[in-house]
């Protein structure tokens, strides 16, 4: 993924999921309820600044990818 930049915060997830082996379900917890990490996976709704940072940490990556 050569043009992170030019990626959506939903684009960026889905990326980094894959990329890194995880599932929806490894998700539910750290950014809300199953159908919650549904919506945002699918882009279905936005992802909060605290889920942004939440998901940041457990990417290791700066939270700004997601907002």
């Amino acid at each position: 993924m050569d043009d992170w930049k030019t990626q959506s915060p939903t684009e960026m997830l889905q990326y980094l999921m894959e990329s890194s082996g995880k599932k929806q379900s490894d998700l539910v917890g750290i950014i809300g309820s199953s159908g919650i990490v549904s919506e945002v996976v699918n882009g279905k709704r936005s992802i909060s600044k605290s889920q942004a940072k939440k998901l940041g940490e457990m990417f290791k990556v700066s939270s700004s990818l997601f907002i």
